[in-house]
């Protein structure tokens, strides 16, 4: 990560448009999103109308409490999820892949 910044920044300030010249980095935060459960609590939603979830039917009104850090653990989601591997979110060509299963 640091032989990224140095190699592609070098001593300047980091700034949000320097993002796309740092793939590394941006995988190495999207794994500890994934690893580090940060948001340990999740929000409430409630269904505005009825609705069919995994072949269950919610009804309208009902307080739904997602559990993001469920999806981030399933090895039917990630390969291997006990281990810490940023190259996952690294395409072949080197670049970054934004994955919306990760909720931080």
């Amino acid at each position: 990560m640091q032989t990224e910044i140095d190699e592609k920044i070098g001593q300047q300030q980091i700034s949000l448009e320097d993002q796309k010249q740092l793939p590394y980095c941006l995988a190495v935060i999207q794994e500890v999103q994934r690893c580090g459960n940060i948001l340990e609590l999740n929000f409430f939603r409630k269904t505005e109308q009825e609705t069919i979830i995994g072949g269950f039917k919610i009804p309208a009104g009902s307080a739904i409490l997602p559990e993001f850090s469920s999806v981030h653990i399933d090895p039917d989601n990630f390969e291997r999820p006990d281990y810490f591997c940023p190259e996952r979110h690294i395409n072949e060509a080197g670049e970054f892949m934004k994955d919306p299963r990760i909720t931080p």
